[in-house]
């Protein structure tokens, strides 16, 4: 049901939601199991068509901090480092 969902990337791109790149992008972050699947659980029923990656980066940021604020500094911290590698690349 969800991975019919498109979402815009912040280049504009569309593509269909994974909830395996959510997971992942939280365990980078140390998010334990439950904390994971707590935070896809409440923000799958907030998604629908065309939602942003950053609207759903904000979202599990939230929650994550909610649990963890060290864990969700570490969640923010590799968002900013990604948005400085694609700015230096696209230079």
């Amino acid at each position: 049901m969800f991975n019919n969902i498109n979402v815009i990337k912040a280049s504009g791109k569309k593509e269909f939601f994974s909830i395996e790149k959510l997971k992942n992008s939280l365990m980078r972050a140390h998010a334990t199991n439950e904390e994971i699947q707590n935070i896809v659980d409440t923000l799958l029923p907030k998604l629908y068509e065309n939602i942003s990656t950053k609207k759903i980066y904000t979202e599990a940021f939230k929650l994550l901090r909610s649990y963890s604020r060290t864990k969700a500094s570490r969640y923010q911290l590799k968002k900013r480092i990604d948005g400085i590698w694609s700015n230096w690349v696209s230079v």
